[in-house]
Formats: C-alpha cells, structure tokens, sequence
C-alpha cells in the first residue's frame, strides 16, 4: 500500500521555500529547530516551517514539520523484538506483557500476551494512555519497516511522520475504560445475512 505524505507543502506562510532536511534530535541530542521569518535565539535563517491550517476561516499560522522522520541506527526484527519483550517482562517477574496495534490515526487494540504459551488475547474495556516522551528514552527496540502516520497538528496542520512500524518500550500506562471496545471479531453469525 502506498500513503501519501499528507503533510507536503511548496511554501511555507512567509512565502519561504522549506528546507529539504532539517536534523532537530540526532543520538538524544537537540541539534537544531524549525523557524519562521521571525528571528528567534538558536537559527539565523527560516527553514520554511511557519505553516497555514487548513480551515479557512482561521488564517493564524504555526510552525510545524511537513513530514517528521524518526529514525534509528539499530534495528531488530520480529523474533527479536518479541524475544526482547519477552526478556524485559521476565526480568520484571512477570508472566505477560502487552502488545498495543493501530496506536496511530485509529482504535488502538490491546493484547495480552502470554509468556509461556505465546497467546495473544484481545484485551476489553482498556484504554492505553497517550505514550510521554519520557517513555521514549526507554526504547528497547524498533523494526527496520516503517509506517507513515498522517494526523493534523493544533487540528488544523496536515503533518506526516516516518516512523519504524513496531517500537519497544519498558511500559506504558493502562486504565479501566467506561467504553467498551466492539470492533471484534462476530462471535455469532447474523442470522439476518444471506448463506453462501
């Protein structure tokens, strides 16, 4: 499947052209940041960045990213990263960890799984908090593959990020939800629909 970077744009709100790259965080280290025409301590020159929504009745502008890759120098597949998962939860003495899917731009879907046996189930009524980047300094690993993940900045910048399709963090926060989660699978077949 091919995603379009929703977040490509020519020209920014200062009619400036953006930058082809710009590093911000290189080995957890800042190296640089966005800007605008607007002089700012840290940057000599605008990369582009000062951005239009696109809600017409609000003209403000932003600065914001067109597209955001995250990258990493080191990467492991899916054996290892479940091994990993697996070592990391047993060296908290535990007999599970959670896996979360469609974490970005849709429901997320929490599963527990089963040290032991290596069974997935589908966790109901939980919500998983949205992941701090506090967490993120305890990645234990990513996948070389990547998926693009498009959402709007402020709810009204159209921004794309890069970023490795399966990331590994020591935890995450869980809590009981008042929504029940129904997107599963028919556990009885609808009488009303036609046999093949």
């Amino acid at each position: 499947n091919i995603t379009s970077l929703f977040g490509s744009y020519e020209m920014d709100a200062d009619g400036v052209r953006p930058e082809p790259s710009v590093t911000l965080v290189k080995n957890g280290i800042l190296k640089g940041f966005l800007s605008s025409r607007t002089p700012m301590a840290g940057t000599n020159a605008s990369t582009g960045s000062n951005r239009f929504g696109i809600d017409p009745n609000n003209p403000s502008a932003f600065i914001a990213p067109g597209s955001l890759h995250i990258t990493s120098d080191e990467h492991m597949n899916r054996e290892e990263l479940m091994a990993a998962l697996r070592k990391s939860a047993q060296a908290e003495g535990m007999g599970y960890a959670y896996i979360v899917r469609k974490i970005g731009g849709s429901t997320p879907f929490l599963y527990r799984y089963d040290l032991e046996t290596g069974v997935e189930t589908l966790v109901h009524s939980a919500e998983i908090s949205n992941v701090a980047l506090n967490s993120l300094r305890r990645v234990l690993g990513v996948s070389a593959n990547e998926e693009i993940t498009n959402y709007l900045y402020r709810d009204r910048i159209p921004v794309s990020v890069i970023h490795p399709a399966s990331i590994l963090i020591e935890d995450i926060e869980i809590y009981k939800s008042s929504n029940l989660n129904r997107e599963t699978e028919e556990i009885l077949a609808n009488p009303l629909k036609r046999r093949e």
